[in-house]
């Protein structure tokens, strides 16, 4: 049978690496499986070729049914991801080619120095993000702690109004902001 397509695929020289068996499946059960493989090989290895197991229907009640199935899938363009096809000489299956570059097996370009510079950068903006973020979230915590020890203060003396000097930050939490301050003042001048 003619190849079907640009070209012809030229089944004795050009070998399948891959094979979709539709053998004992339904009609229905084959249609899904072929069109999901399809699909999938379309993504993962654009430009394959596969061979697709239809048997030849002997072994069916009345007529063969797989076969003349996927032909008219591959013939009406239902397999949109096929690109050349044509019927094995065995009659019991289909060799199509997928659409789509064979990947490649030269190495990738390199990038230009300013996607490299703009990549760096990007990184260094993270980075500093999130040490923006993390002493904000300690700053928060702190806040939340000193919040906590004066309304027990307050509860513990059983007052509304503490005097000043009980509100006065513990020297460890007077540490960290100076810390965290430190590191902000750092950051603006060395970014």
């Amino acid at each position: 049978m003619a190849a079907h397509g640009r070209k012809k695929l030229g089944t004795g020289s050009t070998q399948a690496l891959r094979e979709i068996d539709l053998h004992q499946h339904t009609s229905a059960t084959a249609r899904t499986r072929l069109i999901g493989a399809i699909e999938a090989l379309h993504v993962s290895a654009p430009g394959c070729t596969v061979r697709i197991i239809t048997g030849r229907g002997v072994r069916s009640r009345e007529v063969a049914v797989l076969s003349p199935m996927v032909e008219a899938l591959l013939r009406n363009g239902k397999l949109p991801h096929v690109m050349r096809w044509e019927m094995a000489p065995d009659g019991g299956s289909f060799v199509v080619e997928i659409s789509g570059r064979a990947s490649s097996t030269r190495p990738a370009k390199p990038k230009p120095p300013e996607a490299e510079a703009r990549a760096l950068l990007n990184r260094l903006n993270l980075e500093r993000a999130k040490r923006k973020a993390e002493r904000e979230a300690a700053a928060s915590a702190d806040e939340t702690e000193e919040c906590l020890r004066l309304e027990s203060l307050r509860k513990e003396l059983r007052v509304r109004n503490l005097p000043a000097w009980l509100c006065a930050p513990p020297q460890a939490l007077v540490l960290r902001r100076a810390a965290r301050a430190r590191e902000e003042a750092e950051e603006a001048v060395h970014p």
